[in-house]
């Protein structure tokens, strides 16, 4: 009995024998597509056969005899914006946060020490305990001494430190602004970029007039 073949099935016979040689002679598909570098699309066509395949060029860069091999990169316009999604349901409420405070007091504390004379002398200005130190100064300080430092020297003290370039003794006075609160609450010491920014303010001192 004769077996006739029709033209479409010959046709695609071919066409899937082609997209078989190719997949042999290319190897398999895989790593950067689109290409890493160009970030173009590689592909060989058969145009016979009607066969299309992917490429990773140039991991891939050989075709089968009656092939071409094309590229494209262009980009398409964006699609329409969808439709908004529906409005989520409301999440349960969240813990209430710690109490606030409710009272805040400054208080002023002095520390006086002798400044005998051509001696470079500190003095610290405490808080009381429950406080922290906001700010500070010095007083008494006379046309023959220098201020070397006015600073906190921790997160409850101020510090002055004074040269006396004068021939008589005197006495230096450190006063630190503090801070309480009710309730207690966290006051952070000053940063390592405020502390040096007192540091140069400092030196910039004028020298004591002799």
């Amino acid at each position: 009995m004769e077996r006739r073949w029709s033209i479409p099935l010959i046709a695609g016979l071919v066409a899937l024998l082609s997209v078989v040689l190719l997949s042999s002679s290319l190897g398999p598909v895989s790593g950067a597509i689109p290409n890493r570098t160009s970030g173009k699309f590689y592909v060989c066509i058969n145009k016979r056969a009607g066969a299309v395949r992917i490429i990773d060029y140039p991991k891939v860069a050989g075709r089968p005899k009656g092939w071409r091999r094309r590229t494209w990169n262009a980009q398409g316009a964006p699609g329409a914006p969808g439709p908004q999604g529906a409005q989520g349901v409301q999440g349960p409420q969240g813990p209430a946060g710690p109490a606030g405070i409710t009272k805040v007091a400054l208080s002023f504390h002095t520390a006086t020490v002798d400044l005998p004379a051509s001696t470079i002398t500190s003095v610290v200005a405490p808080c009381p305990a429950g406080s922290k130190v906001v700010g500070g100064g010095f007083q008494g300080v006379e046309p023959t001494t220098a201020v070397r430092d006015s600073r906190p020297s921790s997160a409850t003290a101020w510090l002055v430190r004074v040269h006396n370039a004068g021939s008589s003794a005197d006495n230096l006075s450190a006063y630190a602004v503090c801070m309480a609160t009710e309730p207690a609450a966290v006051i952070a010491s000053l940063s390592p970029a405020a502390k040096k920014a007192i540091r140069q303010a400092n030196k910039s001192t004028q020298k004591p007039r002799r």
